[in-house]
């Protein structure tokens, strides 16, 4: 199975909402790092072409902005957010890990 998501909602005509989300049916390490360096690419794109439609946002707020990532493996989520910490310099900060066993979904 392969699936990617990429989530954009717009609130109002100037401000879109992006994130990104990858998939997997099994959890592997090679391809959980793939899918996390395509995942960080796409929010570096959207967060940099954020940036450049607001170039009014003064320089201490735009650490401020986050774009958040998601990857899904089996049963597991890891939820990220990418953000510009200086000119240049971006951090990937983790916000949640999520497990889901299959105890949840035993009949009883």
């Amino acid at each position: 199975m392969k699936m990617d998501l990429c989530l954009i909602t717009t609130k109002s005509p100037h401000i879109n909402d992006c994130s990104s989300v990858e998939f997997a049916k099994e959890i592997f390490e090679s391809k959980h790092y793939r899918d996390k360096l395509k995942t960080v690419v796409a929010a570096k794109a959207y967060l940099n072409e954020f940036l450049s439609k607001h170039s009014g946002i003064s320089s201490d707020q735009i650490p401020k902005v986050l774009f958040p990532f998601a990857i899904v493996s089996g049963f597991e989520l890891q939820i990220f957010a990418l953000r510009l910490t200086h000119p240049g310099l971006y951090a990937v900060d983790r916000v949640s890990d999520n497990y889901v066993s299959n105890d949840n979904y035993r009949n009883t």
